[in-house]
């Protein structure tokens, strides 16, 4: 714990300055965390001068993977998906509330704990602390601490959904959890005697890794200096068509990048090779429209189209696994003998605990003034598409967030 904690303060003090103030790199939502890797590393290549020297100190490899699982998952709060985007919101509809864009009309709606409410909080978030240099925490303790209790609700349910869904991925569907399967074999047990990691005397390894940081040093000196030749990360297709029909499947890009490589590698074929035939479907798709003269602006719609598939792959997740549900169901009231001694959470914990977290967001959502039917909607759909999420994340690795790496993949 004491360790994952400095991991966590050291990567949060990085972040700090890379993610947030000099906007240098997204380092919290690569996949998985650098700063994570970077802990991983580090603990592997230590551990075996402490079990020579210190054996009081070293850990097993159980323990160095608890460690890399606290730091990526502490570290990928702080990242700018979640702290860089949510403490705007409770804070931007009163600064820029101005006559023209009528905020006021809808900021009397929000209720006081809801929001930052306190108009020298909100005004120092904007435009720097006072003089003592101190931020005034106790305008957002209020709204802070609710909106905590209402993401541990929220992740306290996507974990439950999953522990029921695990089973089934795992023996049944035998998934193959690439990120996981990098992290275990850098974790790998080593030698009692060997001052070296097992993962550090792998040739390929080496071989890997100079290939991947030659091609980034290049990059990196490329940039400081544009004489420096440099490999790039992608090739512009779309330029090559610039005549209709054919510019409609603009934007179109190549990425070579190593660590791409690298999880496809361990994707399965009929995973890699559907993210390619499908992501190709989509430009043939707006070719043929506009070569039938129907040129709809953001035609072929990709994200609506990624979310009507994510519904519908949702769906089908449930009427998959249908007869684990039910045993779920079963041994949750106790008619059921299924053992579930193997699992994260017993089914009946994680059953009567999904759904005491969903009510909890529910009477949450209630309070702040949503209706029954939006909130059961709305946090439906995203319970359903973080199922989808996880498993995309279980059989390919590393789903990338954005319209740029969308338009990439």
């Amino acid at each position: 714990l004491i360790l994952s904690l400095i991991f966590i303060w050291i990567g949060n003090y990085w972040l700090k300055y890379t993610g947030l103030i000099t906007h240098s790199g997204n380092f919290a939502e690569s996949v998985p965390p650098i700063p994570a890797v970077a802990a991983l590393v580090l603990m592997v290549a230590l551990n075996p001068l402490l079990r020579r020297f210190a054996k009081f100190l070293s850990l097993s490899q159980a323990e160095i993977i608890v460690v890399y699982t606290m730091v990526a998952i502490a570290i990928s709060m702080s990242s700018i998906g979640m702290v860089r985007y949510f403490l705007p919101v409770l804070t931007a509809p009163f600064y820029y509330a101005t006559p023209e864009n009528e905020y006021a009309l809808f900021n009397q709606y929000l209720p006081s704990w809801f929001v930052v409410t306190d108009k020298q909080a909100i005004i120092d978030s904007y435009e720097g602390v006072g003089m003592s240099g101190s931020v005034p925490w106790g305008g957002w303790a209020v709204p802070l601490t609710l909106w905590t209790l209402m993401f541990i609700a929220l992740f306290w349910t996507m974990l439950c959904l999953v522990v029921i869904f695990r089973r089934r991925w795992v023996e049944q569907e035998r998934l193959v959890f690439p990120v996981a399967r990098f992290v275990l074999e850098i974790a790998g047990e080593g030698q009692a005697r060997s001052l070296v990691s097992p993962f550090f005397k792998n040739p390929y390894m080496w071989i890997g890794f100079g290939l991947g940081f030659f091609y980034n040093l290049l990059n990196i000196l490329h940039a400081f200096d544009s004489a420096i030749p440099a490999p790039g990360r992608s090739f512009d297709l779309g330029a090559l068509f610039t005549e209709r029909p054919w510019s409609a499947m603009r934007p179109i890009s190549f990425q070579y990048r190593p660590e791409i490589f690298g999880l496809a590698y361990l994707m399965p074929l009929d995973v890699n090779f559907s993210v390619w035939v499908l992501y190709f479907v989509l430009k043939v798709e707006a070719v043929v429209t506009s070569a039938l003269g129907y040129n709809i602006p953001g035609f072929p719609y990709v994200h609506d189209q990624s979310s009507g598939a994510f519904l519908a792959l949702a769906i089908a997740f449930f009427w998959i696994a249908r007869r684990q549900l039910r045993d779920v169901i079963m041994k949750a009231f106790g008619s059921q003998t299924v053992d579930d001694s193997d699992e994260p959470l017993p089914y009946r914990v994680a059953f009567f605990g999904g759904i005491g977290g969903f009510t909890f967001i529910c009477i949450w959502c209630l309070a702040a003034g949503m209706s029954i039917e939006t909130v059961l909607m709305y946090f439906g759909l995203i319970l359903a598409f973080a199922l989808v999420y996880t498993k995309i994340r279980a059989e390919a690795g590393a789903p990338r967030q954005g319209p740029r790496a969308a338009r990439a993949a």
